[in-house]
């Protein structure tokens, strides 16, 4: 079955050893980026979907006729805008998260999927994408992150042409190089080439 993985959770929710009877609804939202250029369907949309996650112990069930139910949403479930801005990410129960999730259509809900960049099809972006989900520090969604470090790194097609990234990432977690737990959000991690510490 596939699944909604609400990006960076832990932001919003309160209680970690058990479920929140409440979440917290930062101010900073309006100030967001990528929540402020959604319509407002999919703004409503994306709160109802943190509290019916608040209620569950696991990911929320991609299935539109669920959501419905549990949010007494009454338009299309339209998950697109969501995963375009790494609001949320989609994924098959124990597979990699991928960007897809079907759009609810008129009959079927199971036809169409959405992708990024040809269903992460280059070498260079299933590298990068491994790297990503791995890495235990706050992040944005695979598109944003991959453009960006395209355009920071001149040489990142030589960087991504093995698992190098997801080896230093999985060295520096193994070594727990940020003893005080807090990892910098993984576009800094990728900007400031933090990930060389793991060669030194």
């Amino acid at each position: 079955m596939e699944r909604i993985r609400i990006t960076n959770w832990e932001e919003f929710q309160h209680y970690k050893d058990r479920d929140p009877p409440w979440i917290k609804l930062h101010n900073h939202l309006l100030i967001n980026y990528e929540f402020r250029c959604l319509q407002d369907a999919s703004k409503l949309l994306l709160i109802l979907l943190w509290l019916v996650r608040s209620r569950l112990e696991g990911d929320i069930p991609a299935d539109p006729t669920y959501l419905k139910e549990m949010t007494g949403y009454k338009a299309k479930i339209n998950l697109k805008p969501l995963l375009d801005k790494g609001l949320i990410e989609c994924y098959q129960d124990a597979s990699s998260v991928r960007a897809s999730c079907a759009p609810e259509t008129e009959a079927e809900t199971e036809t169409e999927t959405y992708t990024v960049k040809g269903d992460l099809a280059t070498l260079e972006q299933q590298n990068f994408e491994k790297a990503r989900v791995l890495y235990p520090g706050k992040k944005r969604g695979f598109k944003s992150e991959f453009e960006n470090f395209c355009v920071k790194h001149k040489d990142w097609r030589e960087l991504l042409d093995d698992d190098g990234l997801e080896r230093c990432v999985q060295t520096l977690i193994t070594r727990k190089a940020y003893s005080d737990g807090f990892w910098p959000m993984f576009q800094t991690f990728c900007n400031q080439s933090r990930y060389e510490e793991a060669l030194t």
